[in-house]
């Protein structure tokens, strides 16, 4: 094929492929300002590198690898980034099409365990209305690149699964009163308030935390996404959230609380509805039981396991308990599971962590597999563990900062003391 008859089908597959897009994201976006803006440039360059490529066809024109002109030249790297963006296009479809066969296999043989309970969100939560505030992050890129934005797009279906996990589990504590047996506690974390979570999706989750009837509940970080823009829509979680409960909600903090100025954010969320344990403890109390609730603060800004994160996690660990009675059994909620390195070795009978995500992506629940890509990566990253006299549960998350879940749902985690 010669060059220009390669340069003619291309041309009228970007042509193509972008009305296309333009027009599926129109529906949804065609009233917004930046929609429009990033429309006309889109468009502006697609035109401005198709009218080059043409006049090299119909007209022997300079094409842009033999042009001496600088404004030329930079075309010719702007069209290979609209051409691999919109080729790139197809191996994602195809690679979705593959991921929709397999998971249909993969769920028509799936043994789930007697402790999951697979809530249908199909009837209650449509996947239709999950897209709808997930596309408004993927929205605006598509424009610009349309194979990242259609990674996105398919992205927010597969997070956008039918189907949320409440994992039950009973974990026994040593010396844990017998008043206390049976003491249920609800974990989520890693929630990411933000543009890809949408109202009705919070509802959702609020209707299974409260039939759930627990006698307390925590959140181990990433309550907000990226920005203090939704701060309102976590206090209105937050207060609704309470309304279950007669104890406070405690929260402790994770990373995202920093990216946007976490003072700010944790002065704006204190209230009468949530305690923060931030390096201090609280003692839980039934009939004659007593029980220790620490709350580690996230080392900020060391976001990777060092001598110096350690070193910091340390000295919030000394500070939150350097009142305690350590008569009483213990749990801790500290975000970052990889922390258990070092906290297996305190006087901490259950640690509850989050930030993971469990992975995101795995082809198998076998943990230490090379088919959980995150193994590779970290020790602790989903479920539980127990080393030595310690435990870890390491939560898979409730929502999502990026949007991509495979065989990883996000999950409410219902824990029974025995």
């Amino acid at each position: 094929m010669s060059i220009k008859n390669l340069l003619i089908r291309n041309s009228f597959i970007t042509i193509f492929i972008s009305i296309i897009f333009y027009n599926l994201m129109k529906k949804r976006f065609g009233d917004k300002n930046w929609f429009r803006l990033l429309s006309f440039i889109y468009f502006l360059i697609v035109f401005l590198s198709e009218l080059i490529v043409w006049d090299y066809i119909l007209f022997g024109g300079h094409f842009w690898i033999d042009a001496e002109n600088i404004f030329l030249q930079s075309f010719y790297f702007i069209y290979i980034f609209i051409k691999l963006s919109l080729f790139l296009t197809f191996p994602v479809f195809l690679g979705f099409a593959l991921y929709k066969i397999i998971n249909y296999f993969i769920k028509k043989n799936y043994d789930f365990k007697n402790e999951k309970i697979i809530e249908n969100v199909e009837s209650s939560y449509p996947r239709k209305e999950f897209l709808k505030k997930s596309l408004l992050l993927t929205g605006g890129i598509l424009e610009v690149s349309p194979a990242i934005g259609t990674l996105g797009f398919i992205s927010t279906i597969i997070m956008g699964s039918n189907e949320i996990v409440t994992e039950k589990i009973a974990i026994q504590i040593p010396n844990l009163h017998s008043d206390l047996k049976g003491y249920k506690i609800i974990q989520i974390s890693d929630i990411h308030i933000g543009p890809s979570i949408s109202d009705k999706y919070l509802e959702y989750c609020l209707d299974i935390i409260r039939n759930l009837k627990a006698d307390m509940v925590v959140i181990t970080g990433d309550l907000i996404d990226i920005s203090n823009y939704y701060i309102p829509r976590v206090g209105n979680f937050i207060y609704k959230l309470k309304s279950f409960f007669k104890n406070k909600i405690i929260f402790i903090s994770g990373n995202h609380e920093y990216f946007d100025h976490g003072e700010y954010f944790f002065n704006r969320i204190d209230s009468e509805d949530i305690l923060f344990l931030r390096n201090s403890h609280v003692e839980i109390s039934r009939g004659k039981g007593r029980l220790n609730l620490i709350g580690l603060d996230y080392p900020w800004p060391h976001r990777m396991i060092s001598p110096e994160r350690i070193f910091k996690s340390k000295q919030f660990y000394k500070n939150a308990t350097s009142k305690m009675n350590f008569e009483n059994p213990s749990i801790l909620l500290n975000h970052d599971p990889a922390d258990f390195i070092w906290l297996k070795d305190e006087a901490v009978d259950l640690v509850l962590s989050g930030h993971t995500h469990g992975g995101h992506v795995k082809f198998t629940d076998e943990r230490e597999s090379i088919l959980s890509p995150l193994s590779l990566i970290f020790k602790y990253y989903n479920g539980y563990y127990k080393e030595g006299k310690s435990q870890l549960y390491v939560n898979r998350g409730m929502g999502n900062t990026f949007p991509i879940r495979l065989k990883c749902p996000p999950e409410i985690t219902l824990i029974e003391l025995i």
